[in-house]
């Protein structure tokens, strides 16, 4: 499903539109990323401000396995995005990929992923202003509340296990993620950049034409 929103949503940017993609990622790869993330949550030093761990792609403690798995998740979704997404002629690059997990009462305030907003309200670039897509997939569904909201796109999105969701990263679209209220909640969150020089990775989405392009 791609929900097209008006150019004026987004001006800045060739992207204008929310992607949502079911079965992006099949039930057993999401159940092995899950895997991945309790299996290094309890040693990983990484935290998000709730104290929830937090496993990088690149995180030295993963096994070649481990991060062969994970690589495999992405270029699924990198090529779901790239069919979904109106064409242009921007490159994106994979900027941060993580596993992540929100327990009971975890939450996400408003917040956009490439700004903030200052005193008077204004949006501002943030500490991580090279940001211009975001995306996450859902590992998992057994779980209450934790429903991500893009009020000013009047969407409540549910997770599924293997939905993919990917938005611009700006002002245009500021969002949150609601509380959890049983289980634990289970994504992997994926930001991508169109400059190189802050890529995980040299491979990009290319969306002009369905090949990678040279760096």
């Amino acid at each position: 499903m791609q929900v097209r929103l008006p150019d004026s949503a987004n001006p800045a940017g060739p992207v204008s539109s929310v992607v949502r993609a079911p079965r992006t990622v099949s039930a057993a790869d999401c159940g092995r990323l899950v895997d991945i993330l309790r299996h290094h949550e309890a040693t990983n030093a990484c935290r998000d401000p709730q104290g929830h761990a937090v496993v990088h792609a690149f995180d030295p403690a993963l096994t070649a396995e481990d991060r062969h798995w994970i690589l495999l998740a992405l270029r699924c979704c990198m090529n779901r995005i790239g069919e979904h997404v109106p064409l242009c002629t921007q490159r994106f690059f994979p900027e941060t990929v993580a596993l992540t997990v929100l327990d009971v009462g975890g939450f996400h305030a408003r917040h956009a992923d490439n700004s903030r907003q200052d005193e008077t309200g204004a949006w501002v670039p943030n500490h991580s202003p090279k940001r211009t897509l975001s995306a996450l997939l859902y590992l998992n569904s057994d779980f209450d509340g934790g429903e991500i909201v893009l009020d000013q796109q009047g969407l409540v999105v549910k997770p599924e296990t293997g939905m993919l969701l990917a938005f611009p990263s700006g002002p245009g679209f500021p969002h949150e993620v609601r509380p959890v209220t049983r289980g634990r909640r289970y994504s992997m969150p994926m930001w991508f950049t169109s400059d190189p020089r802050n890529a995980l990775m040299r491979e990009p989405i290319w969306f002009a034409q369905r090949v990678s392009a040279p760096v």
